[in-house]
C-alpha cells in the first residue's frame, strides 16, 4: 500500500513538473506569438490574412481524419507504455508511421483534385489574388503533409512524458515564426506568398528536430513501415470511430469558417481567425495541464488503478475549468481594449467573436479530461457516434441561420448551445463506461465549477461597477480583481479536502511553503489595498476635459445602416410611411420624447441591395423629418479593402449622396461623416472638402489612426477630443455603445463634458443594446445635453 501511495505521489509530482515545463513554454511562446501575429496581420492586411485563414481551413477539412489517427496513435502508444510492453509499443509506433504515411498520400490526392476545385470555384477570393491563392494552397498542403508525418513522433515523446523536449521545439518554432514576421516587414514582394513558403519551411524544421530526437533516444522504434494486419486492424477500428468525431469538429470549426467566407468574404474570416488566435493563447493554460495529465489517466487505466483514475478525472476536469476561468474572465470583460492594444486596427466582429469563443472554450474545458478518459478504454464507438452526431449539427444549423440573415457570430451561439448538450451526453458515457456516478460528477464537478464562476463574476461585477475605469488602468484593475476573487473562491469552495491535499503533497517542504504562503498573502493584501486606494482617487482625476463648446451638446449616430433600408425596399407596399418601419419608428419615438437627432451612415451596396434601389415613396416623409434625421456616406460596402475604397471613393460618395437626395431629399444629407474603419487618404479628404464636407468623426480607441492624420495627430485628437487640420475639423468619437461593459457608469464619467460623440452599429442593436441605446438617449436628455449634427 505504501509503495502504491509513493508511486501515486511520484506520478502527481511528474504531472506538476511537466505542467510547469509546459507553462514555461506557453508563456514564452504565447507572448512571442501574439506579437508576431500582430505584425503578420499588419503586413498582410485584413484581406490576405483572411485568404490564408480560409485556405488553411480548406486543407484542414481534407485532413480531418488526422485528428482521429492522432488520438488513436497517442492512446495505443501510452497504453502499451502503461502495460510496460516494449514490444507492443514498437509495433504500435511502426504501425502508426504506416498509417500516417498513407494518410499523407490520401491528403495530396484529395487536395489536388476536390480541394483545388473548391478553392477556385467556391471560395470568395478577389480576382487579382486567385493565382497567388493557388500557389499559397500548395504551400499549405506541404505544411499539412509534414504535420501528419510528425504525429507519431510527438505522440511517442508525450507518452514518455518528455515535456521539456516538447517545450524546446515549440519555443524554437515560435522564434522562427518571429523571424518570419521580420522578413515580412522588410520584403518588398508578395508578402502572402512569402508567408506561406516560410511557414512550410518552419514546419519542416520542427519535423526534422523531432525525427532526430526520436531516432537518438528510442532506437527500438525504427522508421520502417509495418503491415501487421491484426495491429493495423485494431488501430483502424479505433480510428474509424474517432474519424466521426474528427469530422464533427472539423465541420464545427473549418466548415463554419468556409461558410462565413461564402456569406461574408475574407474580412470576416480574419475577425474569426484573430478570435481563435486569442482562444489558442488562452486555452493553452488548460491544454498544457491536460497534456501532462492525460498520459497518467491512460496509464492508470492500463494498470487497472481505477480509484486513482477516477480521482484524476474529477480533479483534472475541475482544474482545467479553473485554469481557463482565471485567464478567460479578464479577456471577456476587456476584449475590446486588449484587441485594440494588440492589433491597433481591429476588424469588425472581432470583439464579439472573441468573447463568444471564450465562453465556448470554458464549456469545452470539461470535455478534455472526459475525452481522454473514454479514449483510455478503447470503447469509443457509441461515444463518437452520439457526441459527434450532435456536434455535426453545427454546420447545417449555422447555414440555416446565416441564410435567414443572422450576423456571422450566430455560428458561435450555435456552437455554445451544442457544447452544453454534449457535456450532458459525455457525463452519461462516463457513467456507463467507467462506472462514474452521473449525479456525483454533475454536482461535484459541473455544479461546483459553475458556482465558482458565478460567484466570481458577481463579485467582480460589483467591484468594477463602482470603479468604472477605462484604458490600461481599467485592464490592470480587472486582472487583479478577477484573479484575487477567483483564487479565493476556488480555494474556499472549489476544491474538496482530497484535492487540496493533492496540491499540498506536490510540495516537498510543506512547512516552508506555509510560511512563504503567509508572507505572500500579506504582501498581496498590501499591494491590493494600495492599488484600490490609488484607483479610487484615479477615477476622480480622469473626468475628460472640456472641449470646444460653451453648451453641452451630443452627436448621436448609427453606422453600417442597411437592414432597415432593405426592409423599406421589401415592404414598400406594406409600409404607408417610412416610420411604419420598426427601426425608424423607434428613432422617431426617441426624437418626440427626448428631442434626439440622429445621423445614419450608410453603404453604397450590401449583399442584399444597392442604395439606388430604395423607393422614392418615402421621400416626403424623410424631408419633413430632416431636422432630426440625416443620412451620410459610410463606405462602398461592408467588406473593406483600402485600395478598392481609395480607387472608387469619389464615384461611390457621389452615388450615395445622389441616392440620398433621391429617396430622402437634399435636406437629409449629413455634412459630418464617419467613414468605414476611419479610413481616408489625403486625396479622399481633398475630395470631401470639394464636396463641402469638412467635419469628420475620428476613432474611439487609443492608438488607432484617424483618416489622414499622423500617429502624433491621432494621439492628440484622442487626448484633446478635437483637432483642426487643413480646414477640416476632426472630432474624437467618445463612446461606442456595444463596448460599454458597465453601462451606464461610462456615461457618468462624461457628465461634465461639453461635447460628446456617441455611436453604435445597426447590427449591434440586439434587445440588450437597443435598451442601452434608448437609456443613453434618455440620459443625454436628462443631463441637459443638446442633440446636434455638429454642423
Amino acid at each position: 500500500m505504501e509503495n502504491k501511495t509513493n508511486t501515486s505521489s511520484g506520478d502527481n509530482r511528474r504531472i506538476a513538473n511537466n505542467t510547469i515545463i509546459l507553462y514555461f513554454r506557453m508563456f514564452l511562446t504565447m507572448g512571442i506569438a501574439l506579437y508576431t501575429s500582430r505584425i503578420v496581420l499588419n503586413q498582410l492586411g485584413f484581406e490576405d490574412y483572411g485568404i490564408y485563414n480560409v485556405i488553411a481551413g480548406v486543407v484542414g477539412m481534407l485532413v480531418f481524419m488526422n485528428g482521429a489517427l492522432s488520438a488513436s496513435t497517442s492512446r495505443f502508444i501510452t497504453y502499451e507504455l502503461g502495460k510496460k510492453n516494449q514490444k507492443g509499443l514498437v509495433e504500435v509506433f511502426r504501425s502508426a508511421l504506416t498509417i500516417h504515411l498513407l494518410l499523407a498520400l490520401l491528403l495530396v490526392l484529395l487536395a489536388e483534385t476536390i480541394g483545388l476545385w473548391f478553392v477556385n470555384n467556391k471560395l470568395v477570393i478577389p480576382a487579382d489574388r486567385i493565382s497567388v491563392a493557388n500557389i499559397l494552397y500548395q504551400f499549405v498542403i506541404l505544411s499539412s503533409v509534414i504535420s501528419i508525418l510528425q504525429v507519431p513522433l510527438t505522440a511517442l515523446i508525450i507518452a514518455y512524458e518528455r515535456m521539456s523536449i516538447y517545450a524546446y521545439i515549440a519555443i524554437a518554432d515560435t522564434l522562427l515564426k518571429l523571424l518570419i514576421a521580420y522578413l515580412l516587414a522588410i520584403y518588398a514582394g508578395d508578402k502572402l506568398l512569402l508567408y506561406g513558403m516560410m511557414i512550410s519551411i518552419v514546419t519542416a524544421l520542427s519535423f526534422t528536430f523531432y525525427l532526430l530526437y526520436v531516432r537518438k533516444q528510442y532506437r527500438d522504434c525504427t522508421f520502417y513501415p509495418i503491415f501487421r494486419k491484426e495491429r493495423l486492424r485494431e488501430m483502424f477500428s479505433y480510428s474509424a470511430w474517432s474519424l466521426w468525431g474528427s469530422l464533427a469538429y472539423m465541420l464545427k470549426d473549418q466548415g463554419v469558417n468556409v461558410l462565413l467566407n461564402i456569406f461574408f468574404g475574407p474580412v470576416v474570416n480574419t475577425a474569426r481567425g484573430i478570435a481563435y488566435q486569442v482562444n489558442v493563447a488562452v486555452n493553452s493554460f488548460t491544454q498544457n495541464f491536460t497534456i501532462a495529465l492525460n498520459p497518467q489517466i491512460i496509464k492508470s487505466y492500463a494498470s487497472e488503478e481505477f480509484h486513482r483514475m477516477h480521482s484524476l478525472i474529477f480533479g483534472g476536469t475541475k482544474l482545467s475549468f479553473y485554469l481557463l476561468l482565471l485567464i478567460a474572465t479578464p479577456v471577456v470583460l476587456k476584449a475590446d481594449y486588449i484587441l485594440s492594444l494588440w492589433l491597433v486596427n481591429v476588424p469588425e466582429y472581432t470583439v464579439i467573436f472573441t468573447r463568444l469563443v471564450m465562453v465556448n472554450s470554458l464549456l469545452e474545458s470539461y470535455t478534455y479530461v472526459i475525452g481522454a478518459s473514454i479514449q483510455a478504454t478503447g470503447k469509443i464507438k457509441w461515444y463518437q457516434i452520439i457526441v459527434g452526431g450532435l456536434l455535426l449539427l453545427n454546420l447545417p444549423l449555422s447555414y440555416v441561420l446565416l441564410k435567414q440573415g443572422f450576423p456571422p457570430y450566430i455560428t458561435l451561439v450555435v456552437a455554445i448551445g451544442l457544447t452544453l448538450f454534449s457535456i450532458i451526453l459525455r457525463i452519461f458515457f462516463l457513467k456507463s463506461m467507467l462506472n462514474i456516478s452521473f449525479r456525483s460528477f454533475l454536482f461535484r464537478v459541473v455544479g461546483i465549477t459553475f458556482l465558482v464562476a458565478s460567484l466570481s463574476l458577481i463579485l467582480i461585477w460589483i467591484t468594477l461597477k463602482f470603479m468604472p475605469i477605462g484604458g490600461f488602468m481599467g485592464l490592470l484593475l480587472t486582472v487583479l480583481v478577477s484573479t484575487l476573487y477567483i483564487f479565493i473562491i476556488i480555494w474556499c469552495i472549489g476544491l474538496n479536502h482530497n484535492e487540496k491535499n493533492m496540491i499540498y503533497n506536490l510540495v516537498p517542504n510543506k512547512r516552508k511553503m506555509i510560511s512563504c504562503f503567509k508572507k505572500v498573502a500579506v504582501v498581496i493584501f498590501v499591494i491590493f489595498a494600495c492599488i484600490f486606494i490609488f484607483l479610487f482617487f484615479y477615477v476622480k482625476s480622469t473626468i475628460p476635459p472640456k472641449t470646444i463648446s460653451e453648451n453641452k451638446i451630443v452627436h448621436v449616430s448609427i453606422d453600417d445602416v442597411s437592414a432597415c433600408l432593405y426592409d423599406l425596399k421589401l415592404n414598400v407596399s406594406k409600409y404607408k410611411s417610412a416610420f411604419d418601419q420598426p427601426f425608424f419608428a423607434e428613432l422617431k419615438r426617441m426624437h418626440e420624447e427626448h428631442g434626439a437627432v440622429f445621423t445614419l451612415y450608410i453603404y453604397e451596396q450590401t449583399p442584399d441591395f444597392k442604395i439606388t434601389e430604395l423607393p422614392i415613396k418615402y421621400r416626403d416623409f424623410f424631408i419633413e423629418n430632416s431636422s432630426w434625421l440625416k443620412f451620410g456616406y459610410h463606405s462602398i460596402s461592408p467588406e473593406f479593402n483600402d485600395s478598392i475604397v481609395r480607387a472608387d471613393f469619389l464615384k461611390s460618395f457621389e452615388k450615395v449622396n445622389n441616392a440620398i437626395v433621391t429617396f430622402a431629399g437634399r435636406e437629409s444629407c449629413a455634412s459630418t461623416l464617419r467613414l468605414h474603419y476611419y479610413y481616408a487618404s489625403d486625396d479622399m479628404i481633398s475630395s470631401l472638402k470639394n464636396k463641402g464636407i469638412n467635419r469628420l468623426l475620428g476613432a474611439d480607441n487609443k492608438g488607432r489612426i484617424s483618416y489622414n492624420l499622423s500617429e502624433n495627430e491621432s494621439e492628440k485628437l484622442f487626448n484633446d477630443h478635437f483637432l483642426q487640420k487643413d480646414s477640416v475639423l476632426y472630432f474624437k468619437t467618445d463612446l461606442r455603445l456595444e463596448q460599454m461593459d458597465y453601462f451606464p457608469l461610462e456615461l457618468w464619467q462624461y457628465q461634465d463634458r461639453d461635447t460628446l460623440v456617441f455611436f453604435t452599429h445597426e447590427w449591434a442593436l440586439n434587445k440588450i443594446n437597443k435598451l442601452k441605446f434608448q437609456e443613453s438617449v434618455k440620459w443625454f436628455s436628462e443631463n441637459n445635453y443638446e442633440f446636434s449634427f455638429l454642423e
